[in-house]
Parts: C-alpha cells; sequence; structure tokens
C-alpha cells in the first residue's frame, strides 16, 4: 500500500472483514464455480490440505482472494466487521465526511448469482485447524475464534437507530480490547 500512497496522504482509512473460514470458503466457491481457476471436481477438504503445505503459493493466486485480510490493513485502521453488519458504516463515513446527504443503507452487491445453488461446504475438525493455522494472522489481530461465527469484538456502541458515535479502534487498541475480554473470561472460569 505504501508504494501505491504514501501515508501521511491518509486522512483515513477503514476496512470490513469477515469471519476468515468464511471468507475462505466464499473464495473457495467462487474460484471454483465462477472463475472456473479450481476444478469443480476437487473437494474442499482436499485441496485445503494441498495449500496448507505451501500458503505462499495460494496467496500468490487466485488475484490474492485467498490472501490474509490483514496484509490489505494499513497501520491505523478502522475495522468493521461484516458480521455486524454494514449499517454500522454509514454514521463512520456521515462523521467523517461531515454530510448526511449520501446513502442511509449499503446493499449487498456482490453477491454471486451461484451463491444460492453452491453445495454446503461441512468442515472437519481438521479443516478448521488448518484454517486457524494458515489464518492466524487474521485469527489473532481481527479478533475472530475458529470455533465461533461471530468476532469476539461486539458491534459498535450506538445510540438508538445507529446515528450515535461509534467506537473506533486502531488495530493496537482493539488487541488491547480482546485482550482485556479474553483475561476477563479465563477470571470468570476459574471462579
Amino acid at each position: 500500500m505504501k508504494q501505491i500512497l504514501p501515508e501521511e496522504m491518509i486522512d483515513h482509512a477503514f476496512a470490513v472483514v469477515r469471519h476468515p473460514i468464511g471468507r475462505l470458503v466464499s473464495a473457495f466457491q467462487f474460484q471454483r464455480d465462477v472463475e472456473l481457476k479450481i476444478p469443480k471436481d476437487v473437494a474442499f477438504s482436499s485441496w485445503l490440505r494441498e495449500v496448507v503445505q505451501a500458503p505462499e503459493d495460494l496467496w500468490l493466486k487466485y488475484d490474492n482472494h485467498f490472501l490474509p485480510q490483514t496484509r490489505f490493513l494499513p497501520p491505523k485502521c478502522t475495522i468493521f466487521y461484516m458480521e455486524h453488519g454494514l449499517q454500522y458504516l454509514v454514521p463512520y463515513l456521515d462523521e467523517i465526511l461531515k454530510t448526511s446527504d449520501g446513502p442511509r443503507v449499503i446493499p449487498h452487491e456482490n453477491r454471486s448469482a451461484a451463491s444460492d445453488s453452491r453445495d454446503k461446504i461441512v468442515l472437519s475438525d481438521q479443516d478448521v485447524e488448518h484454517i486457524a493455522k494458515l489464518y492466524k494472522t487474521d485469527f489473532e489481530k481481527l479478533g475472530y475464534d475458529p470455533n465461533s461465527k461471530t468476532p469476539l469484538t461486539p458491534p459498535p456502541v450506538t445510540e438508538g437507530d445507529i446515528s450515535g458515535g461509534l467506537a473506533v479502534y486502531s488495530e493496537n487498541e482493539l488487541l488491547v480490547r480482546i485482550k482485556r475480554r479474553l483475561r476477563k473470561k479465563a477470571l470468570e472460569w476459574l471462579e
């Protein structure tokens, strides 16, 4: 990113992230069903076992669809979680742009036409372990747990109908919050 746009030219940065498991399965299905870069007869688990052996090869292929999300994020970046919904972006953008003239809803525009007819991929425990290893940094830095579908970080704190102030965290602040929450849970379990 620094090669394209120097940091001092960036006033605000945000990203919408997604659970690494859901993102990987979706990218696999897109590459198999839409881009046709993965043969249709290749099972997800078989493909995953192969790519875990050489993750850099995977990340270089497929237009970076499989690259860990943390590799795209600038150092100070406001994180929004797909699982919380895109509605939290609207007040954030209003605040940055100092206007509320833009759309009030961000629709899901990139849903694959094939998504309704896709087969449901059922992950084995070994698949989850492989994905946790492959995307370890995403799980740690973005606050996801391989065994939970929701992020550890709660949705932004808002007032009323999502028109209030948002909780905005840098990557470092997010890690501190996650560590506090994990420490609190550990103490609860010990009691």
